[in-house]
């Protein structure tokens, strides 16, 4: 039997992930738009001005 997650339990993963592991969790939907994020205020990078950047960056990688 398979169970879809609702966002709800998705968002409370996504989120004690943050927490106990300390790592950026970013949630996306089909289209790469961010749904959930869990970061730190001051989590960016100087090469990017913005986490949407970022994402386009690595799927661009990963899509050739």
């Amino acid at each position: 039997m398979t169970k879809k997650l609702s966002l709800v339990e998705i968002e409370y993963i996504c989120n004690m992930f943050f927490q106990y592991f300390e790592i950026p969790v970013c949630f996306l939907d089909c289209n790469k738009n961010i749904l959930l994020e869990f970061t730190s205020k001051n989590d960016s990078h100087l090469l990017y001005t913005s986490k949407i950047e970022q994402l386009h960056v690595l799927f661009q990688r990963n899509d050739t």
